[in-house]
């Protein structure tokens, strides 16, 4: 009977190297698939430069965060959308030189992208010191093209092919 005990024990510690041998080899797996998302915002930096030239603005491109670590299946997804964030920033939010000397603001517009981690969640913001959104003109715009106007601001710019590029 004592040797029966014996041999359970042994087995089931043999059983938990290999159940803590399975989770290492799985936790060294998920790490190597992250990467400083910093490494995709080097992308954005040739974007913001060929805008400059299209649109004729002057712009700084700031990046917060480019050390968090980002799972390589999921930058992808990432960087469509940050890019469109930041064109919009550039067409949208970012006056002209000369709008930005009569409102008294340095020539030079910012667009600061961050990347935040907040427990198992990655929050990314593009953020700059344009003109902001004009509300109004946003929920004109949208019952001009037959969308419900009372949506939430976030929702109608958010509504695919959503633009008010024709109307500025």
């Amino acid at each position: 009977l004592i040797i029966k005990y014996r041999m359970v024990d042994a087995v089931v510690r043999d059983l938990q190297f290999l159940e803590n041998s399975i989770l290492r080899v799985q936790d060294s797996m998920q790490e190597m698939r992250l990467f400083p998302i910093g490494l995709l915002f080097e992308n954005f930096s040739k974007q913001v430069h060929e805008l400059q030239k299209q649109l004729d603005k002057s712009v700084s491109l700031e990046f917060h965060g480019a050390y968090t670590r980002v799972d390589s299946t999921i930058s992808d997804s990432i960087v469509t959308p940050l890019i469109h964030l930041v064109r919009n920033a550039m067409d949208h939010g970012i006056e002209s030189p000369a709008e930005r000397t009569k409102l008294g603001k340095a020539i030079r517009g910012q667009i600061i992208i961050s990347a935040i981690c907040r427990q198992n969640e990655i929050l990314f913001e593009v953020s700059d010191d344009g003109r902001g959104i004009d509300e109004d003109l946003i929920r004109r715009i949208a019952d001009e093209r037959g969308m419900d106007s009372s949506l939430t601001l976030q929702d109608i710019l958010c509504s695919p092919g959503f633009t008010s590029k024709k109307c500025i």
